[in-house]
């Protein structure tokens, strides 16, 4: 990217090209995070470029719409697709769907394409999918090692804070937060199948 004072458009949409195929060989991405890195790269490379000619960004932003556009057109950016494979990745690590939406608008996806992610599940099975996940994972529930008994309520409450805390709701918590762990992965099976994770 160095030397962009006398580079032309097309040199210039074809190096943001290579460098956006690159990022995507690495990290799966939404068209708008790959636009945030591709910006992010070239303001880093060309700063002293940009001072002496202002007029240059807009040839920059020119061309990383052309590799944003490029690559969508090859199937290599699609934003509808990367929300449902991230749907299913945050799902896995127990995060609560009030964490997912926030999650995916970070990532610069928009709300229909995350509404239409989300759409085809239910959000009540959902919730408890990421719950029984999340309670696995952090060892709470009956996946806790064995506890004084005079302790054991202080360690719920902890439990249910830090769930609360993950944007669970307090009625789901207690409903699956004292299964049995035969209960739990049996849930976890069925929902599995249920909502096609």
């Amino acid at each position: 990217m160095k030397n962009t004072r006398t580079i032309s458009k097309e040199t210039l949409t074809s190096r943001l090209k290579n460098m956006a195929v690159h990022y995507l060989q690495r990290y799966s991405s939404s068209s708008a995070n790959l636009e945030k890195y591709l910006r992010k790269k070239v303001l880093q490379y060309n700063k002293e470029a940009l001072s002496e000619n202002p007029d240059l960004m807009l040839m920059f932003n020119e061309a990383i719409a052309e590799t944003i556009s490029f690559l969508e057109k090859l199937g290599y950016l699609n934003d509808k697709l990367y929300s449902k494979t991230q749907l299913r990745s945050l799902l896995n690590k127990g995060k609560s769907p009030i964490a997912i939406n926030y999650k995916l608008m970070e990532k610069g996806l928009s709300k229909e394409d995350i509404a239409e992610a989300v759409k085809a599940k239910d959000s009540h099975r959902l919730e408890l999918y990421a719950l029984a996940k999340f309670i696995k994972r952090k060892s709470f529930g009956m996946y806790r090692k064995p506890i004084d008994s005079d302790m054991l309520s202080k360690k719920i409450e902890k439990e249910t804070a830090s769930l609360m805390r993950g944007g669970f709701s307090y009625e789901k918590i207690k409903s699956v937060i004292n299964m049995e762990k035969e209960a739990i992965e049996d849930l976890l099976f069925s929902l599995e199948r249920e909502l096609d994770l």
